[in-house]
């Protein structure tokens, strides 16, 4: 090119693809430095690596940096992937971001969460192109639905909400998450809505709730709220009624014994010598006091044993078979503390408290608990 056009122009040419080879090793290399894992990257990862380090070091990269025309989300998703690659404690708080909330309800990501062997490479910080190459991977980014899902994603948002745990975007509205129910929280308010309760009646509350403790509620962004847990519905009507018989005749009392006195047997008169010695009575004849009978006592007949009730162990062993489902579907509305959800069952056997298969719920969320309100009845949840 100096010999047909100039040595300016051969210049000119120079410093161009200079700047276009420069870009490639700028924006590729700008991800590669992220989820670099060292000497277990593939060879095109090292040789951007040290590229990327010797534009930097040349001073290159400022040059080249007001030519690129990458778009900043990218460097913002660059970021986020780095973020989230180099600290594995953070993948369970990117479940918990309002908007892929739903996204972890999809099969793909389920499979996810329960392949060991995809988790390890998480945890361990296998080579990037090994956690890209695995099916579980590609299963993801082969639908678009998800990907274009994750295309939406406010990225600045989501790195401070990795970063802190709190998200400037959907702070205010504080119902949206994963709940799980608190037993204990509950039971403390059921007791004091129910004055003068008994023990058996106690005993019969710690029950049931050990029967729905395992009930979740998942709230998103598009105003959906779901239900989800084991249709345990029948095991109460099974078992419920059998406890609360058993529990309520272990809690009687047994009927203490009651003293029958015997009728007096006929004694003959006592001579006004009660104090004569033995010699004085066989001297004369008489006849040593007949000493009182005791009292004899009456013991109530024993009622026939109840049936002892199922041990927990039994029955969270028979929860625990049953599949987890949706249990109730609906929309809520509301901001701040206070909304309110309109729920229809969806799982045959489920029911609300009302007996039916849809109800109105008042929610609020309060000291980090989420209070659910129909009727009479307070159910307590905690996010998780």
């Amino acid at each position: 090119m100096n010999k047909r056009l100039g040595v300016c122009l051969g210049l000119v040419a120079g410093a161009s693809y200079t700047i276009l080879v420069g870009l490639v090793i700028y924006i590729l290399g700008y991800l590669t430095v992220q989820v670099s894992a060292g000497d277990n990257d593939l060879a095109i990862v090292r040789y951007l690596n040290h590229a990327r380090a010797d534009l930097r070091e040349s001073g290159l990269d400022k040059t080249v940096a007001a030519f690129d025309p990458t778009p900043a989300s990218y460097y913002l998703a660059a970021d986020t992937i780095g973020l989230l690659y180099h600290n594995p404690l953070l993948h369970s708080r990117l479940a918990g971001y309002p908007p892929f909330l739903s996204l972890a309800e999809r099969q793909e990501f389920q499979d996810v969460a329960t392949d060991t062997e995809f988790q390890n490479l998480l945890a361990t910080q296998a080579a990037v192109g090994q956690i890209a190459g695995n099916p579980k991977t590609q299963a993801i980014l082969n639908n678009r639905e998800i990907i274009q899902q994750i295309e939406q994603t406010d990225l600045k948002d989501l790195r401070e909400y990795l970063k802190t745990g709190e998200s400037p975007k959907y702070g205010d509205t504080r119902i949206l998450g994963r709940w799980q129910l608190d037993a204990y929280a509950t039971l403390l308010q059921m007791k004091r809505h129910r004055t003068g309760i008994t023990t058996a009646e106690m005993r019969l509350l710690k029950q049931q709730l050990e029967f729905i403790k395992s009930y979740s509620l998942v709230v998103t962004p598009d105003n959906t709220a779901k239900l989800k847990g084991p249709d345990v519905m029948q095991l109460m009507e099974k078992y419920l009624g059998e406890m609360a018989k058993a529990f309520a005749e272990g809690s009687r009392r047994a009927a203490p014994p009651r003293a029958v006195a015997p009728a007096p047997a006929p004694q003959a008169p006592a001579p006004s010598t009660s104090n004569a010695s033995a010699d004085m009575r066989r001297r004369y004849g008489l006849r040593a006091p007949t000493p009182a009978p005791a009292p004899t006592y009456a013991v109530p007949a024993a009622s026939p044993a109840a049936t002892p009730p199922p041990t927990p162990a039994a029955i969270a062993a028979e929860i625990a078979a049953l599949p987890i489902v949706v249990l109730a579907q609906g929309t809520w509305k509301g901001e701040g503390s206070r909304y309110e959800l309109s729920m229809q069952s969806q799982a045959g056997g489920f029911k609300f408290d009302n007996g039916g298969k849809s109800a109105n719920v008042e929610a609020e969320v309060r000291d980090g608990r989420l209070y659910l309100t129909e009727g009479n009845s307070t159910t307590v949840m905690v996010k998780f």
